[in-house]
């Protein structure tokens, strides 16, 4: 249907605008790196970095769901809307995680929407105790998710050229 087609088409594009976000955290966090003579430096530099990217994304993506789905698609109300955003920062959080070295986690990350997108199309949105609940773990998930990447990008090591595995 248009819906679903719109739908997919400002999922995609929601993705690709995570993507290009943490390479460019990635881009400038070296370029900080590289001007810092500190860590403390280097990291109050970076800081103020992940919040905006994120208020972007959040941006990008609610501009694209009203430009691209059908008015009778837009996400139901507050619940609707929140799901999305959810999910629009845990693909930002997993694309910075991932670009910072850390494919593994980012993967875990990406389950994790795609079990969030599989339950805002299965299940409808809840309403009244049910909400709360469903709004919480949504929040819950962005705040971990969020404070590992916000923990990731403030390392310097974060930046090497090729990431070193454990145990390599």
């Amino acid at each position: 249907t248009g819906g679903g087609a719109g739908a997919a088409a400002a999922g995609a594009l929601g993705t690709a605008s995570a993507d290009l976000a943490a390479r460019r955290l990635r881009r400038t966090g070296l370029a900080h790196l590289g001007a810092t003579a500190t860590i403390t430096g280097f990291r109050a530099r970076m800081r103020p970095l992940l919040p905006l990217a994120a208020a972007a994304q959040l941006a990008v993506v609610g501009a694209l769901t009203l430009a691209l789905r059908p008015p009778a698609a837009t996400p139901a109300g507050a619940a609707g809307w929140a799901g999305q955003a959810v999910l629009a920062l845990l693909f930002l959080l997993a694309a910075v995680v991932r670009h910072g070295g850390r494919p593994g986690v980012a993967a875990a990350g990406l389950a994790a929407c795609g079990a969030v997108a599989g339950l805002l199309h299965l299940v409808p949105v809840p309403t009244g105790p049910a909400a709360v609940l469903w709004a919480a773990s949504g929040a819950v998930a962005v705040a971990v998710s969020a404070a590992y990447a916000w923990a990731l990008l403030s390392r310097p090591q974060a930046y090497r050229a090729v990431p070193r595995r454990r145990g390599a």
